[in-house]
């Protein structure tokens, strides 16, 4: 497969873990934790079309869930902190710390790969990491301890020194998968046009654009407030029509070029809901896995018939 430079991609893994982080924390602190679950999940989507083995990556965000719902939820109900805002009870781990959680996932075969087999190393890491984060949540005002500060580094430290080694096993059991076989008749890989590795790339700096653009204005006006001077408006009306006629033909060219309608017609609906956000992530998908711009255009599987 075709994808940005492995140094660029385990960069944009990190950014993406730290930005998803970022938004969750600031967004709970604000009371709008909806917004920050949001980025996280187009932050995860993102990850997924890029992925070698996105059922790989799903499977272990689901553990992963999983264990942060139990750990959190046993740290808060013992005492050590609580989270702030309304819709959860204060000792459940609320939604906005799940997304980050399912964040943390998508590092484990990216940029924290090389902890594999290194639990010494992954327990000195959570040990030190673990209390610096949920510390920078108390400052942000996403949580708050409730024992001296001291003494809840300490009980986060020896959790999460267990925790992270324990998670590094997780995702790295079992044996590593084989790599294809080389077969004397296949033919010479074909060289990926630099310009398709720049489309991935202008791709994946608008779909982050765009994210950050949607987070700060559902941190800026609360709900969908903000759509009611469009709607009241002739040219507001007229400005939505181009939208999604324009929709439309993206929406049509991904049902066309799909090799399985089905999914095609999973990306052409996605379009409709979640706009330029899905015409970027698909752009990289096909690019990822175009090695010509025919490929591009019509899927590889259509490009070779």
């Amino acid at each position: 497969m075709n994808g940005l430079p492995r140094n660029a991609y385990l960069t944009l893994n990190l950014v993406a873990y730290q930005a998803g982080w970022l938004a969750c924390a600031w967004s709970a602190a604000a009371g709008r934790p909806g917004w920050g679950v949001f980025v996280a999940v187009a932050l995860f989507g993102l990850h997924l079309v890029q992925s070698d083995d996105a059922r790989r990556d799903l499977r272990l965000a689901a553990m992963f869930l999983v264990t942060g719902l139990v750990v959190d939820s046993a740290l808060a109900g013992a005492g050590v902190f609580r989270f702030a805002g309304p819709g959860t009870p204060h000792w459940m781990t609320p939604p906005w710390l799940l997304a980050i959680w399912g964040l943390f996932a998508i590092t484990m075969h990216a940029s924290l790969g090389w902890l594999a087999g290194r639990y010494g190393v992954s327990a000195v890491l959570g040990g030190i990491a673990g209390p610096v984060a949920y510390w920078a949540g108390v400052r942000l005002g996403a949580l708050e301890f409730r024992i001296e500060l001291p003494v809840a580094l300490a009980v986060l430290a020896l959790v999460w020194g267990m925790v992270v080694p324990a998670l590094v096993w997780l995702a790295h059991r079992g044996p590593p998968r084989p790599a294809p076989a080389a077969t004397g008749n296949a033919p010479p890989a074909r060289p990926v046009p630099r310009r398709l590795v720049g489309l991935q790339v202008a791709a994946v700096a608008g779909f982050s654009a765009l994210l950050l653009a949607i987070w700060l204005a559902g941190m800026w006006e609360p709900g969908l407030a903000g759509f009611s001077p469009i709607l009241e408006s002739a040219w507001g009306w007229v400005t939505l029509i181009d939208v999604y006629l324009g929709f439309a033909v993206i929406a049509a060219w991904m049902l066309a070029t799909s090799a399985d309608w089905r999914i095609g017609l999973l990306w052409a609906a996605a379009v409709f809901v979640l706009g330029n956000l899905v015409t970027a992530a698909f752009l990289i998908h096909r690019a990822r896995r175009a090695d010509s711009w025919h490929a591009l255009l019509l899927g590889r599987a259509r490009a070779n018939a």
